[in-house]
């Protein structure tokens, strides 16, 4: 069948002219194989290989097709090579890699989608070898077979007698463009049987009966049902071809008779039909002409079993009275609801229904439109409305909180879609006043969060107490027992260290206790804020004289500037604490040698006062939750001079800003000290703290 024979080049040299005779002799050939009634895709990819060998002087190869289902490589390579040595196959079929490239030579062009050749197989870079089987190969040339925009297919071909070149692409291009002719009829061909296949198992799983005739009155098609039926009647094996009316009761032929021939004329038939031949059920029947070109050729039945909607017509009535019935009760049910009801269209926003709460609260509005009749001043439909909600989501009932401009009450409003009289899809409201149980729940909200911060604040407050509290007492028990159990026995130097040391412990205890009672104050509303003029150079002149002692042993500079020129209205004592606690905060915790800084001045009729210091600085962390005494994470670590901060003289500093309506902030980092600002407004009065 296939040459094999080599055609010397020169001979195969032709011109233009002779060239095209032949691809136009190869396409002919492939369109009249291509429009037999039964196709034969082996012949037609013969002659393609056939042509493709010749002109390309090949003694081996084959073309591809790819499945465009499983994207593998379906090969024909023409029976038997021409030496042969290799047995063809037409269902040779090769699968993808995991990317969806595919191996070797053979996959480089339709990777790349660009033909190629070599005359040396082995230093080509998709080269991977050959199986040990294998013929040996001199040389190939590969062209992609493309159809539209994707690769459908390959030429392969190796072994000519001569090297390859770019004439030979050439032709195999156009040769190409043939056999995408012949994978797009394969491809339609497919697509066409596996159409019909699913017809005909749809109509083969249908209940109903159905079947075709010609205008000869045989079967062109019938399911299983209908087949059943037909050897019902028939009583013999009924096939595709058969008259379906040569052995039917005459009664029942004439009457098919006349609504073959009513389609026939074109009529497309409807009717219900309960006989003994439809063993008194009733049957509904489509008959229609079928045809092409408006040429009637056939009929075409469909029947259906409906005696189920027939006979449940009686049932119907009276599911419908009870409806009816229904209807009634839940009315009065309705009616008896101590809630808002409304049934709104959802095209026109008219009342449709609502029980008589709603006309309690709005009036007898039904008809009106609901957001001008149930609310104040509304021309257009509320933003609000859930009704867009409901349209395009899921969600078979939208509940929300909203608050009805009615006597000032809170509802909870629960919305849904509903389909009303005469199929009109309408939002069904339901509001409940839940305006006692909403106060409660408010209520209990701030008691328990009331009850967790005091319960915080008494558990840090015990803290303290416990550890803080203690801690300076012990360490003034042990060096007070050493002293007076040694006291012969030390020098002056270590008297006067241990004396130093119970003092700072006594000191501290003091500032501690004194905190203490001034926070416990603040927590019962045992302080007043009470504001007056003051003078603030005064009050921070006394502060850096109260401190004076404690910054010399710690051999720190205090320094203070004040620019406010005359007296402000603040609680005097208030600000004496908040300044007499920052200043001993910042000498605790700044370094020998260093400097604290206390600043006054106005600024946008505001007191602003500032103490810094060279301390040890705080993280990002440390200051989030300076003020906060239930966090547990104020500045307490241990100060340069070993004594620990507790952080409630910031929490009472804080306490007092508030009640002068001022803020105070910190500006620290590790390693650079802290600055903390005190912004109080002058404007406030003595009723500030109402």
């Amino acid at each position: 069948m296939y040459f094999n024979n080599a055609i010397p080049k020169e001979e195969r040299e032709l011109d233009d002219k002779q060239s095209r005779q032949e691809l136009e002799k190869m396409l002919f050939q492939i369109l009249g194989r291509l429009t037999k009634p039964k196709r034969d895709y082996q012949d037609i990819c013969a002659i393609i290989v056939d042509h493709a060998k010749r002109y390309t002087e090949s003694t081996d190869g084959y073309i591809a097709m790819i499945d465009p289902e499983t994207r593998e490589l379906v090969v024909y390579d023409g029976g038997l090579s021409t030496d042969g040595s290799v047995p063809g196959c037409f269902t040779t079929r090769i699968n993808p890699l995991s990317d969806g490239s595919y191996p070797g030579l053979r996959g480089y062009a339709i990777t790349t989608g660009e033909p190629f050749y070599t005359n040396d197989p082995a230093t080509h870079p998709s080269y991977r070898g050959f199986p040990a089987d294998h013929i040996p190969v001199r040389n190939l040339i590969s062209v992609p077979v493309r159809l539209e925009t994707q690769i459908a297919g390959l030429i392969h071909l190796s072994n000519s007698n001569r090297d390859y070149d770019e004439d030979d692409i050439e032709v195999l291009n156009h040769i190409s463009e043939f056999f995408a002719i012949v994978i797009k009829h394969w491809h339609c061909e497919t697509l066409v049987r596996q159409q019909k296949s699913y017809l005909q198992a749809l109509i083969d799983n249908s209940k109903d009966h159905i079947w075709a005739i010609d205008r000869n009155l045989r079967l062109t098609a019938i399911n299983s049902q209908a087949k059943a039926e037909f050897e019902r009647i028939d009583r013999r094996e009924i096939k595709i071809g058969h008259r379906v009316l040569d052995d039917v009761p005459e009664s029942l032929k004439t009457h098919w008779m006349r609504l073959y021939a009513s389609a026939f004329e074109g009529f497309s038939l409807h009717l219900i039909e309960c006989s003994e031949f439809t063993e008194y059920e009733y049957r509904e029947f489509y008959v229609t002409p079928i045809g092409t070109d408006g040429v009637i050729t056939g009929v075409s039945v469909h029947s259906q079993n409906v005696s189920d909607y027939v006979r449940s017509d009686k049932t119907i009535r009276a599911l419908y009275r009870q409806l009816q019935m229904a209807h009634s009760i839940i009315d009065k049910v309705m009616n008896n609801i101590p809630a808002i009801i409304l049934v709104v269209s959802l095209k026109t926003y008219r009342i449709l229904y609502m029980n008589d709460f709603a006309k309690g609260v709005y009036g007898d509005v039904v008809g009106g439109i609901c957001y001008e009749k149930c609310h104040i001043d509304k021309t257009a439909p509320c933003e609000e409305c859930p009704v867009s909600d409901l349209v395009n989501s899921d969600i078979p009932v939208l509940a929300r909180q909203s608050d009805f401009p009615v006597d000032d009450r809170w509802y909870l409003t629960s919305s849904s879609l509903i389909d009303w009289i005469d199929g009109d899809r309408a939002q069904l409201q339901i509001a409940i006043d839940i305006t006692e149980r909403l106060m409660a729940q408010q209520e209990l909200e701030r008691t328990t969060a009331q009850l967790k911060k005091l319960n915080a604040t008494k558990d840090r407050f015990f803290s303290i107490i416990a550890h803080d509290l203690k801690s300076p007492f012990m360490g003034i028990f042990g060096f007070a027992e050493m002293i007076h159990d040694s006291c012969r026995n030390l020098s002056c130097d270590e008297l006067e260290t241990y004396s130093r040391i119970i003092a700072n412990s006594a000191r501290h205890t003091h500032d501690l206790l004194q905190n203490l009672l001034v926070w416990s104050q603040t927590q019962t509303d045992g302080i007043k804020f009470e504001a007056e003029p003051t003078d603030i150079k005064a009050l921070i002149e006394e502060c850096v004289a109260s401190h004076h002692l404690c910054a010399i042993q710690k051999m720190i500079s205090l320094e203070s500037s004040v620019n406010v020129a005359h007296r402000v209205c603040v609680d005097g004592n208030l600000i004496r604490t908040i300044i007499r606690n920052l200043v001993s905060n910042a000498i605790k915790f700044t370094n020998p040698q260093a400097a604290v800084r206390i600043n006054a001045g106005l600024e946008d009729h505001d007191l602003i006062l500032k103490v810094s210091d060279d301390g040890e600085g705080m993280s990002p962390e440390q200051v989030q939750n300076l003020f906060a005494i239930d966090t547990g994470n104020s500045r307490s670590y241990n100060g340069n001079d070993d004594r620990k901060g507790t952080g409630l003289g910031l929490i009472i500093c804080r306490e007092f800003v508030m009640l002068h309506g001022g803020s105070i902030s910190v500006n620290s980092k590790p390693g650079q000290g802290s600055v903390f600002t005190v912004r109080i407004p002058l404007h406030q009065d003595k009723e500030h703290q109402d």
